[in-house]
């Protein structure tokens, strides 16, 4: 299992080089989709009215 420093030295390295190079069998980057985040949060949000 790979340690909490070595994910942060990781995710200091993306300042610099490309998700792939960084990527094993431990550890896989995935892009970043927006419209999923904001649609999470509408759900949450939801969840949260629905649960007052």
């Amino acid at each position: 299992m790979i340690s909490k420093e070595e994910v942060q030295i990781l995710l200091d390295k993306l300042e610099t080089s490309i998700a792939d190079e960084l990527e094993s069998q431990q550890l896989d980057f995935k892009q970043w989709i927006t419209r999923s985040f904001d649609d999470n949060i509408k759900r949450s949000q939801k969840a949260q009215h629905a649960y007052c």
